[in-house]
């Protein structure tokens, strides 16, 4: 199948491009799975990693967005609260920081961050 062989090709890409910290390929290749060959259900984890090299090229509003997207289908997943908390707070809006602090906190008290 000719979509399964590009959405492999263009998955690995992204994944290539994350694990060598090249945050801009990352995104664009997350994006372009994530558009094109997958749906929200099947890749709460690629979301997740294209929310981190957001956060990581200073695109804190696509960090927001892309982490609220994996909450809505996904409310347990502490990592996108850290991270979405974590976004709110370098745009120094520390309320909405802190209620997404505190949200993944509910879910695990003992957690670090």
């Amino acid at each position: 199948n000719e979509d399964a062989t590009n959405c492999a090709h263009v998955t690995n890409a992204a994944l290539s491009a994350y694990q060598q910290s090249d945050w801009s390929s990352a995104i664009q290749h997350f994006g372009n799975v994530l558009t094109n060959y997958a749906t929200l259900g099947d890749t709460p984890d690629l979301l997740y990693m294209k929310s981190q090299a957001e956060y990581n090229v200073g695109d804190y509003y696509g960090t927001i967005s892309d982490t609220g997207k994996i909450l809505k289908s996904y409310p347990q997943h502490l990592e996108a609260y850290q991270l979405r908390g974590e976004a709110y707070f370098r745009l120094n809006e520390m309320d909405m920081a802190q209620k997404h602090f505190r949200e993944g906190l509910k879910l695990d008290p003992e957690h670090g961050g």
